[in-house]
């Protein structure tokens, strides 16, 4: 297994990253060509899943299972949860498993059943394989292999070119739908690996994803317990507020708004003057007060928001009130003192 670079930071899992070839990137003494068309099969995966009954497919299968007869079956697969990812192999002598880190993608896992496949034609005394996996992206990849491609991808190109290169291998691309034997012993396999996966390199793009999805979740689990942040009432759920379509001064309007603090309301703090009050109703006055609470803004509320909840986070909270905003307060006045 090529050597990667090993990540530690507090709070993230501890992973080793693999580094994708660079261009025209060259390993002494190997060949990196590309694997004949003729070795990957797509015969099964050219009928429609809506049309064909899975009876049909183990018939396609059991036909093109007799026309590689003196082959060697394996049966590759990929697994992937929120708590677990593994890869697994199933011939008819052997079943091995092996755990990936948790960010590593289910494609990742898919390659890697691959590999480990050609690691165990390897070792046997065998000459002829057929290799059937569900990942069709990863066979199609395997055809058209470019050095951009993933580097397990990499790997097996290697292997198929160099020192397995005298032994028969065919892939074969079969529906995880299907239902033949082999395929669900390998999902099974592929859902059960166990093992230490904390030194298994992974490719950059797998962590990019991973923590693309992982990190709002952290940002989402810390702004629940900010509720004494007073912007918490106003945003209580992270998601954007603003459509893209507002115009820059609707958005300078509904941030400051959110913060609470306008020139209106807070020009006393810069002047050193008493602090303003409702003309109205001689109270404070504060954007709370302006969008929610004045009696005297009722029917102006009712009309524009179309509600009879009205507070900060039902007001501000949502994107579609965003040029409503900015005309209830430009209709009481205070446009230019926002």
């Amino acid at each position: 297994m090529p050597n990667g670079k090993k990540g530690s930071k507090q709070g993230l899992e501890s992973v080793s990253t693999l580094p994708y070839p660079r261009q025209h990137e060259h390993v002494p003494g190997k060949s990196t060509g590309n694997v004949k068309g003729n070795r990957c099969d797509f015969t099964l995966s050219c009928y429609s899943k809506a049309c064909t009954p899975e009876s049909t497919y183990r018939t396609l299968y059991l036909e093109h299972r007799e026309l590689f007869s003196d082959s060697e079956l394996i049966f590759t697969d990929g697994s992937k949860s929120e708590s677990h990812v593994g890869s697994a192999v199933v011939s008819l002598s052997t079943v091995i498993t092996d755990a990936l880190p948790i960010s590593a993608s289910i494609y990742t896992a898919e390659l890697h059943a691959l590999r480990i496949a050609l690691e165990h034609i390897s070792l046997s005394c065998g000459k002829k394989f057929i290799i059937y996996t569900d990942s069709l992206s990863a066979l199609q990849n395997i055809v058209s292999l470019h050095s951009s491609s993933h580097p397990i991808l990499v790997d097996i190109t290697y292997a198929l070119a160099n020192h397995i290169k005298k032994k028969d291998i065919r892939f074969c691309s079969i529906p995880g739908y299907a239902g033949t034997t082999g395929n669900e012993l390998a999902d099974t396999a592929a859902r059960s690996a166990t093992g230490s996966s904390e030194r298994f390199p992974i490719p950059h793009s797998d962590l990019k994803t991973y923590f693309r999805q992982k990190l709002p979740s952290v940002w989402h689990s810390n702004w629940d317990q900010q509720t004494e942040n007073k912007l918490h009432n106003v945003i209580p759920v992270l998601a954007p507020t603003m459509p893209s379509s507002s115009n820059r001064r609707e958005q300078v309007i509904w941030t400051r708004l959110s913060l609470g603090h306008t020139l209106l309301t807070h020009r006393h703090l810069l002047f050193g003057e008493p602090p303003p009050s409702c003309e109205k109703c001689n109270v404070s006055l504060s954007v709370k007060h302006i969008l929610c609470d004045c009696p005297h803004s009722n029917n102006l509320r009712h009309r524009l928001f179309n509600s009879v909840d009205f507070t900060i986070s039902s007001i501000l909270n949502n994107g579609i009130n965003s040029s409503l905003v900015s005309k209830f307060i430009s209709i009481k006045g205070f446009i230019h003192h926002i």
